[in-house]
């Protein structure tokens, strides 16, 4: 028969928080205002300046995390918002090439368009900008078309400086978040060892201790909200549950991409059921019952783009 751990002896402040760094930033502010209310008392004043310096650091690494992860989400809107320019800027260049002499059909349209409007207003990012790259090319060997030429170039250009700026803002969440988790890791000791203290002094009075903590949120570790980045062509295990059919699940899609929800019922990753499609910039409500996989404990986001990752915000409950 397997020993079952101590309790006393699991840091619940770890496993409680994990995953979830807005409980976990929850849980430090509450227990560092109520030390620093309490400094008076020469039995807290100690553990208030050890916990003090350790939330900071959380704090901070907290605040960077939280304002670099809107900027990722506004870096992912301003590529969006370039390309809502696409259908327009067509609208602009096509009227001028007719007024040059190139007329639809001729082996000179075909040459610039050969698949219409398609590729510029379908498939990734980068095969759109890729298709205009491409048009900006082909317009040089007409000299009378120059300067739609080079209002082409320019709408490329914006489109990569978005696009490079996006990768740039996703590479720089990704160190923050590791730095965030390191300080995360610390604050959840530093309660641990606080919650010592606070066992010394009132010893005679246990009950006390709990208002020091965010005791409902500490005992009730099953994470609610889920945020995170679906790579491009790939697709990844977001949680394990065990539901009943009207539990409530949000799928908010605040990406580029399209992305598919389904239930697994192993962390392999294969599909039952129904797999739900959520598109770029789509904030869908549904039941466990919608997903048609009774037995589906994995819930899994999967992302087909090629090149283009993903991000999603999920609300279980």
């Amino acid at each position: 028969m397997a020993k079952r751990e101590w309790a006393p002896a699991i840091n619940t402040f770890l496993s409680s928080s994990e995953n979830n760094y807005f409980k976990a930033h929850r849980m430090s502010i509450h227990l560092d205002s109520l030390l620093e209310n309490q400094q008076s008392d020469p039995a807290i004043l100690p553990l208030y300046n050890y916990y003090h310096p350790i939330h900071v650091n959380f704090e901070n690494a907290y605040s960077i995390w939280d304002s670099q992860w809107g900027l990722q989400i506004g870096s992912t809107l301003g590529v969006k918002e370039v390309l809502q320019n696409m259908t327009k800027n067509l609208n602009t260049w096509i009227p001028q090439i007719h007024v040059a002499g190139i007329a639809k059909g001729t082996p000179e349209y075909i040459s610039l368009f050969a698949k219409g409007r398609y590729p510029f207003q379908n498939g990734s990012v980068m095969n759109r900008i890729i298709a205009v790259e491409v048009l900006g090319l082909a317009l040089g060997k007409y000299p009378t078309l120059s300067a739609v030429k080079s209002q082409v170039d320019n709408y490329a250009q914006q489109l990569k400086d978005a696009r490079e700026n996006q990768s740039i803002k996703k590479i720089t969440t990704r160190n923050n978040s590791s730095d965030l988790e390191d300080q995360r890791i610390a604050m959840c000791k530093a309660q641990y060892y606080v919650l010592g203290g606070l066992m010394q002094k009132y010893v005679d009075e246990p009950q006390s201790i709990q208002r020091y903590f965010l005791v409902q949120e500490i005992r009730n570790s099953q994470q609610k909200h889920f945020t995170g980045r679906a790579a491009a062509n790939n697709n990844k295990q977001i949680t394990k549950r065990t539901l009943k059919p009207n539990k409530k699940i949000r799928l908010n899609n605040v990406g580029l991409t399209p992305l598919q929800f389904y239930f697994a019922e192993s962390d392999y990753g294969t599909p039952v059921g129904n797999i739900i499609l959520v598109q770029s910039e789509a904030d869908e409500h549904y039941t466990f019952a919608d997903f048609n996989a009774p037995n589906g404990k994995y819930l899994f986001v999967k992302n087909n783009e090629k090149l283009v990752d993903g991000h999603f915000e999920i609300t279980i409950g």
